[in-house]
């Protein structure tokens, strides 16, 4: 466990006042719309002048999950300044519950401040808190929902377990994929609670996922047929998605100016690493469940969801901070036991890593605020 020091909660608060920081600078011209944000905010002005839900141009509101353009119809009839408050105290919130829930799980100090650092500043977190999308309030939900799934497996209580399948619940109307990390999770309260497992895993998905299936039964039923993923080709696009989502993951750790093959290599080499680092440590069962969620989550976005190059590093924006946060556990575990010469140099290419990482979003945050500052409103 980190013990708490003045130097360290110094560190910790200031970097979520960087993180929040860079928020409110993303944002300061208002947030940044694509084109399913418009169908929000028509969805959202649709149901609060008549309890239904319709896009821009009219068509039924089918292609998203129904909360977020719920939650939107409170906010008036001109919404951009409370969409900008709102966005900064779901991002405050994330931070917050994020640092009070892992900060438990890590013995050294300058390791955790690292993966958090990481995790508040790099380009998916600030992208979904700078565009107008569901993604900020579904990453709000899951943090707290995985911090409810590690008390479970820590203290069995039916209360923490009872309002894992409402967040669940929520997760499932705000996104659609939201889907996949119940069914994801699922397995996984089968595979680690010490008491009535498959029960609780059975009721889990059940409840959970009611409302996505409600909805898309709704869907199915009243809206001309049309259901969720009918335009995908299911497998077809496995071999362009396998190389999009490697490419992208590569650049999280190396500079899209060095050649794909050898970030595809570097990516390779810290996978087999990480197997390798695992089978001769017995892991936590948070890094466990981190490592599952993320590597599950996206084994089936690849096989299943045929998807623009452009809208991946969105899509994987609400699983990366469980990939980052297990890889630095696994590190934390090692840490103990690596000699003093390999810990310098190899917190040296930490450090050098998370100062890209830090480099990268700022260079993204600065053309994300002048070009959402030079666009006019509609």
């Amino acid at each position: 466990m980190i013990k708490s020091s003045k130097y360290y909660e110094f560190g910790l608060w200031t970097i979520i006042a960087l993180s929040v920081g860079l928020t409110i600078y993303n944002t300061w011209c208002g947030l940044a719309h694509t084109y399913d944000s418009f169908d929000y905010l028509a969805a959202a002005t649709s149901f609060r002048e008549g309890k239904i839900l319709t896009n821009q141009n009219g068509t039924p509101y089918v292609f998203h999950a129904p909360f977020f353009p719920v939650l939107l119809s409170f906010l008036g009839e001109d919404p951009n300044t409370s969409l900008v408050i709102l966005n900064t105290v779901i991002c405050i919130f994330t931070l917050l519950l994020l640092f009070i829930f892992t900060r438990k799980y890590f013995n050294n100090h300058a390791l955790y401040l690292l993966a958090y650092f990481t995790v508040s500043i790099n380009v998916g977190f600030q992208m979904i808190h700078y565009f107008l999308w569901t993604e900020s309030i579904f990453l709000l939900f899951f943090v707290i929902h995985n911090y409810l799934l590690l008390r479970l497996f820590e203290k069995e209580r039916k209360v923490d377990f009872w309002f894992l399948v409402g967040i669940a619940f929520l997760m499932g109307i705000t996104k659609n994929t939201g889907f996949f990390i119940i069914l994801i999770t699922s397995g996984i309260i089968w595979s680690f609670s010490k008491r009535a497992a498959f029960k609780k895993s059975a009721i889990y998905i059940l409840l959970g996922s009611a409302g996505f299936v409600a909805w898309n039964i709704y869907v199915l039923v009243f809206c001309n047929g049309e259901q969720l993923f009918r335009d995908n080709e299911f497998l077809m696009g496995l071999d362009i998605n396998f190389i999009n989502y490697t490419d992208i993951l590569s650049q999280w750790f190396l500079p899209r100016l060095i050649p794909t093959p050898f970030r595809l290599f570097f990516l390779a080499s810290g996978v087999i690493i990480l197997l390798i680092v695992q089978r001769k440590e017995r892991l936590s069962i948070q890094a466990k469940v981190f490592q599952i969620q993320f590597f599950a989550y996206l084994i089936i976005m690849v096989v299943i969801i045929k998807v623009d190059k452009a809208e991946i590093e969105r899509l994987l924006a609400i699983v990366s901070p469980w990939l980052i946060m297990a890889v630095f556990m696994i590190i934390d575990i090692k840490w103990k036991n690596i000699n003093y010469t390999f810990k310098t140099w190899f917190m040296v290419l930490l450090i050098l890593w998370v100062s890209y990482t830090g480099f990268r979003s700022v260079y993204n945050s600065i053309n994300w605020h002048k070009y959402n500052c030079s666009t006019v409103k509609l």
